[in-house]
């Protein structure tokens, strides 16, 4: 993955500057930092788990 990351970061790179589109550059540049770093945007690793619901003991 970190590859694929680094080449979308350089085909971004390339076309923010062949179309002047300088917007591209801060995608490309989150591409770069997750590739160098080894990082997600998305939840890896279970690290998004929302506790389960404790159930109340309604035993009277």
């Amino acid at each position: 993955m970190r590859i694929v990351r680094l080449a979308f970061a350089g085909y971004a790179i390339y076309y923010s500057i062949e179309s002047e589109q300088w917007g591209w550059l801060l995608f490309a540049a989150l591409l770069i930092w997750q590739a160098l770093t080894n990082t997600s945007c998305g939840c890896q690793g279970n690290s998004c788990n929302v506790p389960k619901k404790k159930e109340e003991d309604n035993t009277n």
